[in-house]
């Protein structure tokens, strides 16, 4: 699906990670709720987009805000051998080799699994998984090895790592040691079947999507649940079913969302091998239940003359005060699309049109709660020219609607660009191949600060991350930059 365009974009990429919290104290369930999304500070940034609903923002970030964002400088980097399509997670307080330290897991598409103290970039430890080489242009040098951001459970002092030979491996926080049980085999051919988007941690079951390299065929997208007690797997949905048609990639950087108050799953899928390519649940919008049974899904109409015309998107959940439980999606050829997640089969409650790059808008918006703040960024202006490229703030009004609050034009035109962050006032992103970091006052939207030209050597693709007071991006520089005030 993404190399449709990968002359122009070079690609999208990254993906991350899973939940496991520590406290409960938001929990539905009366505070028993050992996952909680809303406890990350006391862990770290443990899961793609910090919560399970894919937000993309941690609320708990104090130290670098709109007041001194535009102090930002390299505080380090370290190479790690290969370009990084993964978004750094990072757990709070690991015993390591004689310390104690926050440390990054972050992996390689050259198969390296690292985990690097933050305050330095020393690596403490690294584990090599398989690679291989695939005519697939998401990688660019075709070497693939890790794509998904990692998923970590504080709790039980493990990251949940997906390889490119299908495998998912629990690695035990403090050492790499891999863990009694697993790896577990999440996708059986490995040369067609692979895990793009970050595994999701929730209650226990760790949910995770298959893709395929290029659309490279036979393949036929699933979620399924992997038992951590267990290391089993425990439930599948086909989003095309067990047999054709085949197809039916899940792309999204994020994998699936999860509601934490009901724990239902949510998914964007890609298209059937097909005519039409919307059968049976191929470029649909998807609610399944916490055992992956379906509840509700939704693809809307093809525009005329398109084909290919999937999601590279998660569902981002998110609810205003007043409103019905909502989630925004992007679509390829360039549509944003609100649902109300209760009846997502009657379509969307609002559509976008925002980018005219068809191919390109992919990735996930970034909701900022505090503010009912949506966040896009936008690869390109569409037709009507409405959207800039660059960062694009949605207000979502009394009346449950998108009305626009804000935009500024920046990085480079025509690219995909990573997902957004949002932290202490300030939303960031990285521009993909105009080689940047942008941060920009959330709520006015100016123009903050932007990384140096020189500092990132080739693309940012992958969402960065902001956390104890310290900036991380990766890069197809093969390096894992750190910035601080």
């Amino acid at each position: 699906m993404l190399a449709k365009n990968s002359a122009v974009r070079r690609s999208a990429i990254a993906a991350c990670a899973a939940v496991a919290l520590v406290a409960a104290a938001c929990s539905d369930d009366g505070g028993n709720n050992a996952n909680d999304s809303k406890t990350a500070n006391a862990s770290g940034w443990v899961t793609w987009g910090y919560d399970v609903e894919r937000n993309g923002v941690n609320p708990n970030e104090s130290t670098i805000g709109v007041d001194n964002v535009g102090k930002l400088r390299q505080a380090w980097s370290v190479d790690l051998g290969g370009h990084i399509n993964t978004a750094a997670m990072v757990a709070n307080g690991v015993r390591a080799k004689g310390v104690t330290a926050d440390v990054a897991y972050v992996g390689t598409e050259h198969g390296g699994f690292f985990a690097i103290d933050i305050k330095d970039g020393r690596i403490l430890w690294k584990k090599q998984f398989p690679t291989q080489r695939i005519e697939c242009a998401e990688s660019p040098d075709g070497i693939f090895g890790i794509s998904a951001a990692a998923a970590i459970d504080p709790s039980d002092k493990r990251v949940y790592v997906a390889t490119v030979d299908g495998r998912i491996h629990a690695l035990d926080l403090a050492t790499g040691a891999e863990e009694p049980g697993w790896p577990v085999v999440a996708a059986e051919d490995p040369k067609t079947d692979f895990v793009w988007g970050a595994p999701t941690l929730w209650k226990g079951q760790l949910y995770v999507g298959t893709a395929s390299h290029c659309e490279i065929g036979p393949h036929e997208g699933r979620v399924l649940s992997i038992d951590t007690a267990t290391a089993t797997k425990s439930h599948v949905f086909w989003v095309t079913g067990p047999g054709p048609p085949i197809g039916g990639s899940v792309w999204g950087w994020g994998g699936v969302s999860v509601d934490p108050k009901t724990g239902d799953v949510f998914a964007a899928s890609g298209p059937a091998k097909n005519f039409p390519e919307n059968v049976p649940y191929g470029d649909h919008v998807l609610r399944l239940t916490a055992d992956l049974q379906l509840r509700a899904a939704h693809a809307p109409p093809v525009p005329p003359g398109l084909f290919d015309d999937d999601f590279g998107s998660t569902p981002v959940l998110f609810q205003r005060k007043g409103c019905p439980p909502q989630l925004a999606v992007m679509r390829k050829h360039g549509t944003l699309y609100l649902y109300d997640r209760d009846s997502i089969a009657k379509g969307p409650s609002q559509t976008v049109s925002m980018s005219g790059s068809p191919y390109q808008f992919i990735g996930l918006p970034a909701f900022w709660p505090a503010e009912n703040l949506l966040y896009v960024a936008n690869p390109s202006p569409g037709a009507d020219e409405n959207y800039t490229h660059g960062m694009v703030a949605f207000g979502l009004g009394s009346n449950c609607r998108l009305k626009l609050a804000w935009q500024q034009t920046a990085g480079r035109n025509d690219t995909v660009n990573s997902t957004p962050t949002i932290a202490n006032g300030v939303v960031y992103y990285g521009d993909g191949t105009g080689n940047q970091i942008h941060a920009f006052d959330a709520k006015s939207g100016k123009p903050l600060w932007s990384s140096p030209p020189n500092d990132l050597q080739d693309a940012a693709f992958t969402a960065p991350v902001v956390v104890n007071g310290t900036l991380l991006q990766g890069s197809w520089d093969n390096h894992l930059h750190a910035y601080r005030p």
